[in-house]
């Protein structure tokens, strides 16, 4: 009787922590790379290779997560994380990377080539900017804006975040993430600064909602299109070299409706 005891409580034990580490797993959207592979089947890390995304969406601000660790407690990060050793074998494994641990973290399913140079890189570290549009937000996300939960940006958070803002303020935003990856963030957000301002609400480069699409042809400033639901604007220049100007150029061109 006490073998048969002892059987059905370790059975009943082992299903308990089946239901735990069901409800615990991280479940990344459908559409991000190697999102059904099991834990113990995905690729080892490229130990200390990093890709971080600063993801903007021009009328909500930049998208910091919140998580909780044990020696930080509650702190904030950037989308982002290691490369995986497989990422290796292409030419942009940073950048491939960012675009997964993005999906993997919140459920924004970009492609990769969507993320442009952000112009700030450390040692095995290097950042990439991403323009959203309501149409990035994952279709089954249920976690709402912390600072503003009425905003219509849902995301799909995975277990080891617990929260996430939008935040305007890049001063404010670089405060927040100060605990994140030894500081490292932090640094690279103020780099980067003078180069994301313009993209966030409130900046130079957005102009009156009523205004005309600037013409074609002529090198100017951004204008965001007419209509009464149309709040991105047409981005014609990224002031952004080479090939880094394209990407960032088809990712902006895509937010001409939110």
């Amino acid at each position: 009787a006490r073998s048969t005891e002892f059987a059905f409580a370790a059975h009943r034990g082992a299903a308990v922590a089946d239901a735990g580490r069901t409800r615990l797993a991280d479940a990344p959207a459908p559409n991000c790379p190697r999102a059904d592979a099991p834990a113990t089947d995905r690729p080892r890390r490229a130990m200390k290779q990093r890709g971080f995304v600063f993801a903007v969406h021009p009328t909500h601000g930049l998208l910091l997560l919140r998580a909780s660790k044990k020696k930080k407690g509650v702190h904030f990060q950037l989308p982002g994380g290691h490369v995986d050793a497989d990422e290796l074998a292409f030419d942009d494994p940073h950048r491939r990377a960012a675009a997964r641990e993005l999906c993997e973290e919140t459920g924004i399913a970009l492609a990769h080539d969507r993320l442009a140079d952000a112009g700030v890189d450390q040692q095995d570290r290097k950042y990439f900017l991403a323009m959203l549009t309501r149409r990035d937000a994952p279709a089954d996300g249920c976690d709402r804006d912390l600072a503003d939960p009425s905003r219509p940006f849902l995301l799909k958070l995975s277990h080891e975040h617990t929260g996430f803002e939008f935040v305007a303020d890049l001063e404010k935003a670089a405060a927040m993430i100060r605990q994140h990856s030894g500081g490292h963030n932090s640094v690279a957000l103020a780099a980067a600064a003078a180069r994301l301002r313009p993209l966030l609400p409130g900046g130079d480069w957005w102009r009156d909602e009523r205004a005309q699409d600037t013409p074609a042809g002529r090198d100017e400033t951004p204008t965001v299109a007419a209509g009464p639901r149309d709040e991105t604007p047409t981005i014609t220049d990224l002031s952004l070299p080479g090939r880094e100007r394209e990407t960032a150029e088809c990712c902006l061109d895509k937010c001409a409706i939110l």
